[in-house]
């Protein structure tokens, strides 16, 4: 497996390929550049893929890594951050592109569906916090929206749909990004399904 790194500003003879032991991986979080010109990703990684489960998704195997893409050595340095069973990586996207402190996703099992939590991880502390939604519930990704344009990267709230295996319908369920084990600040009831694993963003016609 080969990751291929290419400068934002530059063209095929810049490309560089770096060598990493095979894995799969459907999302990332967040990607920056540092001052000696590496680069560091973000992301939810699987072991394998189609090993087990006619979904392709061995959630037993998922973790949270962060790689560290070297263009000069052409190597590719691995970190895991968290092994919970876990999808659909998100965080403060007023830190695109720069250094961040926290991700969050939520847990996913496709051999076995039940309820999930959500997870903030501290990528400076190594401190994972979750959110429980319920004994029949299941959270689709969390996106984070802030308090105000310019507070702190964690000062706002999650959201994210949360379907009730039991009801047999889904809610927008609001939590407080600062705090994972309190009460949710909102719910709202939706009189439908929201089918598992919908997301998205909304992206403006003009910035």
């Amino acid at each position: 497996a080969r990751v291929a790194l290419l400068p934002r500003t530059g063209d095929l003879t810049k490309l560089r390929w770096l060598e990493v032991e095979p894995c799969q991986v459907f999302r990332t979080a967040n990607a920056y550049e540092l001052d000696d010109g590496s680069v560091v990703v973000d992301a939810v990684v699987y072991r394998r893929v189609f090993d087990r489960s006619r979904q392709g998704l061995e959630t037993s195997q998922t973790r949270l890594e962060r790689w560290l893409l070297d263009p000069e050595r052409g190597h590719v340095e691995r970190k895991a951050f968290s092994d919970c069973k876990q999808e659909f990586p998100r965080f403060d996207e007023r830190r695109a592109t720069q250094p961040y402190r926290y991700a969050y996703t939520i847990g996913i099992d496709v051999e076995q569906i039940g309820p999930q939590p959500l997870y903030r991880h501290d990528l400076e502390t190594g401190r994972v916090s979750r959110h429980d939604f319920g004994p029949h519930h299941v959270p689709s990704e969390a996106v984070f929206v802030p308090r105000k344009a310019d507070g702190a990267e964690d000062d706002g709230w999650l959201i994210s749909y949360v379907y009730d295996m039991e009801a047999d319908r889904s809610a927008v369920v609001i939590v407080n990004a600062q705090d994972l084990g309190g009460d949710p600040q909102a719910v709202v009831e939706l009189p439908v399904r929201v089918p598992l694993g919908f997301h998205g963003n909304w992206i403006p016609d003009a910035v």
